[in-house]
């Protein structure tokens, strides 16, 4: 199962990380956008949705149904 998350439309702290809460498997990972800014007073750190562990994934599709921007889809 192959994923596609579009990373300009993925905001995960604004929804609440709902599809990290959603997969029963644990497949997706919030990593920072930007390395860099991490803990520098002033950059807020921005998050992403990664993958991490596709491999895992049994294509149930609730990360897709939980993220209100659609960024993530699932393709075969």
């Amino acid at each position: 199962m192959a994923f596609r998350i579009v990373v300009q439309d993925c905001d995960p702290p604004a929804c609440g990380y709902r599809c990290l809460q959603t997969c029963p498997l644990g497949v997706l990972l919030a990593v920072p956008r930007r390395r860099h800014n991490r803990g520098l007073p002033g950059k807020p750190d921005r998050y992403v949705i990664t993958a991490r562990f596709s491999r895992q994934c049994n294509a149930c599709g609730l990360c897709v149904e939980a993220c209100p921007e659609g960024a993530i889809s699932l393709q075969s």
